[in-house]
């Protein structure tokens, strides 16, 4: 509260020039007992601290005499309890009289035989979860085991499905004794380089073989385990069926017996026994309250001791008489220098202050007194000649109350959840509203309140802008399942952007991981928004609305991709399954079949849902007809034409002008599918006809050596292959080349066709002179020849600048290039021959 503001009074030792000099005097006499005493405490405190460690070590007098009396305590405790003891005997000894010995016997032997009964049903749930874990187990480690062995390599020799550790490393010494013995020899290179693939390979697989055997080891013992505690648990339950045999044959042997006199007296003995053990009970709880108020007297005893004859607390006593006679001098000079605290409204303590203090600072210079602000409690407290004080207060008082005639305050309440949309990027919603209003406008996170300061018109105006803005800034949570965050977002988001289009919801926010909900907009917007939500989430819990279709309707509704699907969930914001038809005599997919659609989502989207849904089951009813046409027609059909802005194909474009549900040409089929209501169906059938009429087309197939198909039909790096670059020169409409059968196919116009088609053949007619073929001896060198992968023949087309193509059906090896390339090839290729001869 005493602290003055940083800056404001940092010369003359912290008092104003212009000050009285008896009130300078007593000012800074108060400053030199704050110091003073701030060191006294600091002492005391230190003190305390040695004095409580000192009290608390367990070598001391005080510690010892306790522990003494603590033992006095736990003695008389245990006497206690062996108290206790004898009574329990007495009320609960036997209570049965020499004819009921028979009784009590059987009565203990029902009891003995019940606690037997015990660990062996703890030991029988051992067992069980033995079992149960041990077979966990196993399952665990075989699934492993299986993945494991999926990635081993067969081996020929190998005992069982999978290669021992041993079996493998006598496979690896083999395979080292071949390389060493083949690496020198400069025929061999082929084979030594195959054999230390083989052994990489099987040195890869090494680390899986051996976790592989581990796991196999691993479900044996599980398996062990699980028969062991199986044997055990039968062994148990063979007990458990004895003893209970036991006892209900006992129970069987019960009577109930009547007391005779004796046993009446016998009793009454007892009971006084037991009573005269309770006082002597109550005699010792006593003793015990005695000696633990003995102990109380000896700490206090020992704390006065301690306190006259220790320097600590000697020296304790003194520092705390210094610190309180400081305390009354700081008094007595606060009470002569004259003070006066005034309250003030927090919202005007930068008026009070200035800019960096200099308004604080210039009424301490002027009227010659020390201000202490305080701007938690509101206070300004003024130091001083009580004539200065006066026309300070004066001053202060008029400050204020201009400051408070220019400048009114207000506040208001808003959710805190809010404050980023109230305060806008960087500031500028606030700066929006402050240039609007002219008021000066804080906002609070914390508190959740806005606090508004100005001239009374400015207020009030800020407080009508920022009343809108709430109004039209609401936010509201929900919850929801984690497990429905599929269906509150939507495919892309697009439930969340259709939701926000339809209420006008400013943004919607979802956070999968809380499952909650974040919408914000005006009330009526979020009110919008939080219905159809609630709605979405009532039907996902609820199943939906299930209808049923016919089994050959299913195509037709999902659609080519679930195009279908999507587009009636983008359309309605509807979640829709379609589960699996259910034959109805005709087989899947055929007559009297049917299937069931389950559709999800809010009341609204589901019976628009439903009804885009039949509509499409009326159209896609109707007769389907198929119409003959030439195959080399089909990517004239399929394909948009160049010159066309609209961008669409001649089957699209049939199928949007009949309005039909299908137009198409499937690959493969030399008929084209037209499906659409009669009316439609006839038109887009009429359409095709003249399309077909019109557009004939050549075709041209020439026969090509398949060596050749690397060279004149594969397309490099998204580069025209040599054929396509025929075809576009000649104006041909498609070529195509087959390498499995070696056959060009050319399809165009009479003109375009036939120009194509000469090139083509003309270029093939210059390559063959090229051509060279090999014949294989051996059908096992075909793989040498390919290499991994294909590795071996890529690297020996890159080295001699070839395309080598290979023929299981002929055994003949064919090689294409030029004729120094084609023989380094060729000789390669016998070379690999010879050795597989050999």
């Amino acid at each position: 509260f005493f602290s003055r503001v940083p800056g404001i009074m940092a010369q003359n030792g912290g008092v104003p020039a212009g000050m009285a000099d008896d009130i300078k005097e007593l000012l800074q006499e108060e400053e030199t007992i704050n110091k003073e005493l701030n060191e006294v405490l600091t002492k005391v405190k230190s003190l305390r601290e040695t004095r409580d460690k000192a009290l608390n070590d367990p070598k001391s007098k005080i510690n010892q005499a306790l522990d003494a009396v603590d033992q006095k305590i736990q003695a008389k405790l245990d006497k206690k309890n062996e108290l206790y003891e004898e009574m329990q005997a007495l009320r609960y000894g036997s209570k049965q009289a020499k004819e009921g010995d028979v009784q009590a016997s059987i009565a203990e032997n029902i009891t003995i035989a019940k606690l037997k009964r015990g660990p062996l049903r703890d030991k029988r749930d051992e067992c069980r979860d033995e079992i149960r874990a041990a077979s966990k187990r196993a399952n665990n480690d075989k699934s492993q085991a299986d993945k494991i062995r999926l990635k081993l390599p067969s081996v020929d020799g190998a005992q069982g499905e999978v290669v021992t550790i041993p079996e493998m490393e006598k496979l690896i010494k083999k395979l080292d004794t071949k390389i060493t013995k083949n690496e020198g020899n400069p025929a061999q290179v082929t084979l030594v380089s195959h054999l230390k693939k083989e052994k990489l390979q099987y040195e890869r697989c090494r680390p899986n073989l051996e976790q592989y055997w581990k796991l196999v080891e691993s479900i044996f013992d599980a398996k062990t385990q699980e028969a062991a505690a199986q044997k055990t648990l039968e062994e148990v339950d063979a007990q458990l069926k004895e003893l209970d045999g036991q006892i209900d044959g006992l129970i069987s042997k019960q009577k109930p017996i009547g007391e005779t006199q004796e046993v009446k007296e016998e009793k009454e003995r007892k009971k006084q026994e037991s009573d005269k053990l309770w006082d002597e009970v109550q005699q010792v709880k006593n003793e015990i309250d005695q000696l633990r108020k003995e102990k109380q007297k000896t700490r206090e005893s020992f704390k006065n001791e301690e306190g006259k004859n220790s320097n600590i607390f000697d020296e304790l006593r003194d520092v705390s008489a210094k610190r309180d006679a400081l305390f009354e001098k700081l008094k007595e000079i606060r009470a002569k220098i004259p003070t006066k605290t005034l309250n003030y409204n927090k919202a005007f303590h930068g008026d009070l202050i200035g800019a960096k203090g200099a308004t604080i600072q210039g009424l301490q210079e002027e009227f010659g007194v020390v201000l202490n602000v305080s701007y938690d409690k509101g206070e300004i407290q003024i130091k001083g000649a009580e004539e200065d004080i006066e026309m300070c207060e004066e001053a202060v008082t008029t400050l204020l109350k201009n400051a408070e005639d220019s400048k009114c305050s207000a506040t208001m309440k808003f959710d805190a959840g809010i404050s980023r949309e109230i305060i806008g990027p960087g500031g500028s919603q606030i700066q929006k509203m402050q240039e609007a209003s002219g008021a000066k406008i804080n906002v609070d996170s914390k508190s959740a309140e806005i606090v508004i300061t100005g001239t009374q018109q400015a207020v009030d105006s800020a407080k009508e802008i920022i009343a809108e803005f709430l109004n039209n800034t609401c936010r509201v949570v929900m919850k929801f399942k984690p497990d429905m965050s599929e269906f509150i977002v939507g495919r892309g988001g697009k439930t969340v952007k259709r939701i926000q289009e339809e209420t006008g919801a400013k943004n919607i926010s979802v956070k999968k991981e809380t499952g909650t909900i974040e919408i914000m907009g005006s009330k009526a917007a979020t009110e919008a928004a939080k219905e159809t939500y609630e709605e979405l989430i009532k039907s996902l819990q609820s199943g939906g609305m299930e209808m049923k279709v016919p089994a050959d309707m299913i195509g037709a509704i999902v659609g080519k991709g679930g195009s279908n699907i999507m587009a009636i969930q983008d359309a309605t914001g509807c979640f829709i399954n379609t589960n699996k038809p259910q034959s109805g005599g005709g087989g899947r997919g055929g007559k009297g079949g049917s299937a069931s659609v389950t559709i999800k989502g809010p009341a609204k989207g589901v019976k628009e849902a439903r009804a885009m849904i039949e509509d499409m089951m009326s159209t896609n009813s109707k007769d389907t007809e198929t119409i003959a046409y030439d195959p080399n027609l089909r990517l004239f059909l399929i394909r948009p034409p160049k010159d066309d802005p609209s961008g669409l194909c001649p089957l699209e474009k049939i199928k949007r002008e009949s309005n039909c549900f299908r137009v198409d040409a499937p690959r493969g089929e030399s008929v084209i599918h037209v499906t659409g209501k009669k009316e439609n169906k006839e038109a887009a059938v009429k359409m095709l006809k003249e399309l077909l009429q019109s557009n004939t087309r050549d075709v041209v197939k020439i026969s090509f050596p398949s060596v050749l198909f690397g060279v004149i039909g594969v397309r490099e790096d998204g580069k025209d292959s040599v054929v396509d670059g025929i075809k576009k020169e000649c104006g041909a409409e498609s070529v195509s080349v087959d390498k499995q059968g070696g056959i060009i196919t050319v399809v165009g116009d009479a003109t375009s066709s036939a120009s194509t088609a000469a090139k083509i053949k003309e270029l093939v007619a210059s390559m063959e002179g090229d051509i060279e073929t090999v014949s294989l001896t051996n059908e096992r060198a075909i793989p040498m020849i390919i290499g991994t992968g294909g590795s071996s023949i890529n690297r020996l087309r890159r080295d001699t600048g070839t395309e080598i193509n290979l023929d299981r059906d002929t055994m003949t090896a064919t090689v294409y290039g030029p004729a120094t390339g084609r023989a380094s090839a060729i000789s390669t290729i016998k070379k690999i021959l010879e050795e597989m001869q050999q």
